[in-house]
């Protein structure tokens, strides 16, 4: 009896020591268990265990953001216990937080060119976070533009005048802006005298198209090219450049030898008188007039001369022949007025 009693013990004691070396909890004779260490203690040790993540890198794209575009933070961060992360962003401007900005990306307000644009990140894992990391952009340079080009005079181009390009720029950061001209005529661009806001048309001719280019700088960028719609040169009329003469000849004809000349060249110049006394005449084509007063014809007489080029262009000449003494073969001519396109 005594021996089965020994014997039960050996086996409980060796039973418990069994136990003892595995991780299961074990039945006492109170009938609490034993544990192996976990619980609040070893959940603070954990959490004294974890290590905050870093920021490997950051940058803002594009370096130089403009007024207006998305701008956005891209940030690199690692943890070294591999947990999941998320990056809370600050958004400065010249050291001034832009209020209402903590996305990793937004819209450039209106700011100066030049101005130090900041983004400040902090990552974090639920637990610890890193140190702040802060990557920089400089605001970049807006470019100028165009809005409208005409020409000064305005309307139909006539050869033989200035023509000046009148051109309304602008620059959003308010830089100086310098003008390039390029002058094209008929589509070919002028190589001598292109590339001033003036052209001279005194060899330019009837139906020649003229076009021009504009581009605008400050200096670092350049606005998109501004071309015109092309515009033909006009007719334009021919001019009498003569002046009646101031008497008659010794036979009691009044002689005057019109000239006149045309921007466009036309050859076909024609005249007629479109006021005259009667009996005076001129030749359409050589241009000279003649007249021999009568008697009667005494006193003030206006004579009006026009010439045309065939194109709808024509000019008039007014001036006034005095008659005083018939007999004695003597006028007076009044000066001319000086010549005036025909209505």
């Amino acid at each position: 009896m005594e021996t089965r009693r020994i014997q039960r013990a050996a086996l409980a004691a060796a039973g418990a020591l069994l136990c003892a070396a595995c991780s299961e909890p074990v039945a006492t004779p109170t009938g609490r268990s034993m544990s192996d260490g976990s619980g609040p203690a070893q959940a603070a040790a954990a959490r004294e265990s974890n290590q905050p993540p870093r920021i490997a890198g950051a940058r803002i794209e594009p370096r130089e953001p403009k007024p207006g575009e998305t701008v956005r933070a891209e940030v690199s961060v690692a943890d070294p216990d591999g947990d999941p992360t998320h990056v809370r962003f600050t958004w400065r401007v010249d050291g001034r937080p832009i209020g209402g900005a903590a996305e990793a990306s937004l819209v450039l307000p209106e700011l100066r060119k030049g101005a130090r644009l900041e983004a400040q990140m902090v990552a974090s894992d639920g637990r610890a976070q890193s140190a702040p990391h802060v990557a920089a952009a400089t605001v970049g340079n807006r470019p100028p533009s165009i809005r409208a080009v005409h020409f000064d005079p305005e309307g139909v181009l006539k050869a033989g005048t200035t023509v000046v390009a009148i051109v309304d720029a602008e620059d959003p950061d308010r830089d100086r802006v310098d003008l390039r001209y390029q002058w094209s005529i008929n589509g070919r661009v002028l190589e001598r005298g292109g590339d001033r806001e003036r052209l001279e048309t005194g060899e330019l001719r009837r139906g020649d198209q003229v076009a021009l280019r504009v581009v605008a700088s400050d200096g670092d960028d350049e606005s998109e090219g501004f071309d015109t719609p092309s515009v033909a040169v006009g007719n334009s009329a021919p001019a009498i450049v003569s002046a009646p003469p101031a008497g008659m000849g010794e036979d009691g004809v009044y002689r005057y030898q019109l000239s006149a000349t045309d921007p466009d060249q036309d050859r076909a110049l024609r005249f007629k008188l479109a006021e005259a006394p009667p009996g005076a005449h001129v030749d359409p084509i050589l241009g000279e007039l003649t007249w021999k007063p009568s008697f009667e014809q005494a006193g003030t007489h206006p004579i009006v001369v026009v010439v045309s080029d065939g194109h709808g262009g024509e000019t008039k000449q007014r001036f006034e022949v005095t008659v005083r003494e018939v007999a004695a073969k003597t006028t007076q001519v009044t000066p001319p007025a000086a010549p005036a396109p025909a209505e």
